[in-house]
């Protein structure tokens, strides 16, 4: 029996041949795992990657001393990449494939092995792990159904054909027809996805991770001899793992408001209280997203932190500073009552001159605040229901010109509750304005500003590290930065004007750890946020 085993040499990733482990990139050691399966009696290597950095490839396989068949291509996408499946299957006489990112420092032999056998065991046509953190297990494909698969992106599947491959792109082909493979999962006994790690050279964010994972003292000496499962329960009780790099930045470009809305505290959205301004300066805005840019490479920009961006004079001109970095990605979150086909067009113009987004999500993405069915409801919510259609219409005009990137927002509390089913039926269905794009937002007390006004409790039975404290930074229209986006103005940790984005992300390191020794502190200790995040 004879395996390939597939290296995706991304060109997209952030730091795949940078030398960050002893010497090694990411790229080095995962040729030295590929090299390193036993198990397999006969297998071929093969490295699927862009004609620009096919020489990098080379030159890393010949230092190992690895043979390696390289498989070049200008564009990647889910239809090439089956191809490229079936060609090498058949070129070798292999009959299952396994598959890997090659920018993953950790792969783990271990668990190729468990996955490989398990797949042979149960005849399996696609087999892989749930419950680790990712990069530690590839997949494995057998080769017909790989060629199955490819008949179907030429037919039924067209559209998945075209998409760009990203790491989940095997599985989210399979699940289109879940229900024709055989498919087996396995599971270890710690379950590491609520951690929500990813062990890739990627993005900047992921590449501190790696780093500081390979770093940790108690796998300097012996980083072979540790089990699978215990290097993932070293991973989520490493600080310097957990909280990386802020790759959410929660904006408050506005302090105004067209309208009150129950679930956001009046206190964030008057106009000008103390003296302070209503409006962030446009200068020092564009100061903060250069640094962020500098700062985590990758990150989602929201200027929706309770006022209505919108009413910013200058918006325009912020979008247009968000959307001219290759790494960053813009959410805005709105009543949609100042929706115009203007303002659409302009922002489209400003999208499409910059460069494609490196990350995970287009370069705009909209949030509509709607919370209801009807109007009746949405005046109980936002004051007025006069605005209703117009919040509604919105969608509308948004979707013609970001498809595929506008959602309506269901904020769920008792007020509304009974409307819940009719709003996810309708917006739900691909007919429906926004093409079937929706979410369901729960409803936060903001540590008990606000009443509890949530239907359901459907927090973890155990709590984890908050993932915002790990994740988000948010920034008020000074540059004052609270503790976290549920303090609101209180409990403020530094200023990013004053201080600088890196010196305030420190500081909330320590209540990490604490967290992670099941510390928290008086706001933390009133607040069911932590296992909700944002992108």
């Amino acid at each position: 029996m004879k395996c390939l085993i597939v290296l995706f040499a991304d060109v997209r990733s952030h730091a795949m041949f940078e030398p960050l482990f002893d010497g090694k990139s990411a790229f080095e050691r995962a040729l030295d795992w590929a090299q390193s399966l036993n198990f397999i009696k006969e297998k071929e290597i093969a490295i699927f990657t862009h004609t620009s950095i096919k020489k990098d490839c080379l030159c890393a396989a010949k230092k190992a001393g690895i043979s390696v068949q390289v498989c070049e291509r200008e564009i990647w996408n889910v239809k090439t990449l089956f191809e490229d499946f079936v060609l090498y299957s058949e070129k070798f006489g292999a009959s299952d494939i396994i598959y890997a990112f090659a920018d993953c420092p950790f792969l783990s032999a271990e668990g190729a092995k468990e996955i490989f056998e398990s797949h042979i065991n149960y005849a399996a046509e696609y087999t892989f792990a749930d419950g680790y953190p990712y990069g530690f297990t590839p997949e494995a494909v057998n080769a017909g159904t790989a060629k199955i698969l490819k008949s179907l992106i030429d037919s039924n599947f067209s559209q998945e054909g075209i998409k760009s491959v990203s790491r989940t792109a095997v599985f989210d082909l399979i699940k289109k027809d879940i229900n024709s493979f055989d498919v087996e999962t396995v599971i270890p006994s710690f379950d590491a996805r609520l951690f929500r790690i990813s062990f890739c050279c990627a993005s900047k964010a992921e590449t501190e991770a790696c780093r500081a994972f390979f770093k940790a003292s108690s796998l300097q000496k012996s980083f072979n001899d540790f089990s699978l499962d215990e290097l993932s329960r070293e991973a989520c009780k490493t600080a310097d793992v957990l909280k990386t790099l802020p790759t959410f930045y929660n904006v408050q470009v506005s302090a105004k408001s067209n309208m009150p809305s129950v679930y956001i505290p009046k206190i964030m959205t008057g106009c000008t209280q103390d003296g302070k301004d209503t409006f962030m300066d446009a200068e020092n805005f564009n100061r903060l997203v250069e640094e962020i840019s500098d700062f985590s490479g990758e990150a989602v920009i929201s200027l929706s932190a309770w006022g209505e961006p919108l009413l910013h004079p200058e918006f325009t001109q912020l979008c247009k500073t968000v959307l001219a970095k290759d790494g960053l990605s813009l959410l805005i979150e709105t009543d949609g009552l100042l929706v115009t086909e203007e303002l659409c067009a302009a922002l489209k113009t400003f999208s499409e001159k910059s460069h494609e987004s490196t990350n995970a999500y287009g370069k705009i993405i909209w949030i509509v605040r709607i919370d209801s069915f009807t109007q009746d409801i949405y005046a109980k919510i936002h004051g007025d229901e006069k605005y209703f259609l117009q919040a509604v219409n919105s969608v509308s005009v948004l979707q013609k010109y970001f498809p595929d990137s506008v959602y309506p927002q269901f904020v769920r509390m008792n007020v509304n509750e009974c409307e819940l089913e009719k709003f996810y039926r309708f917006w739900s269905a691909k007919e429906s304005p926004s093409g079937g794009k929706h979410i369901i937002q729960k409803y936060s007390t903001f540590c008990g500003m606000l009443s509890d006004e949530k239907p359901a409790d459907l927090s973890p039975l155990s709590r984890n590290p908050c993932w915002h404290i790990r994740r988000d930074l948010t920034v008020l229209l000074d540059g004052a930065v609270p503790f976290c986006r549920e303090c609101l103005n209180s409990n403020i940790i530094g200023n990013v004007f004053e201080d600088g984005i890196k010196a305030v992300w420190t500081k909330l390191t320590p209540f990490v750890k604490e967290q992670m020794n099941g510390k928290y502190c008086d706001f933390c200790g009133k607040c069911d946020e932590y296992y909700t995040f944002n992108f």
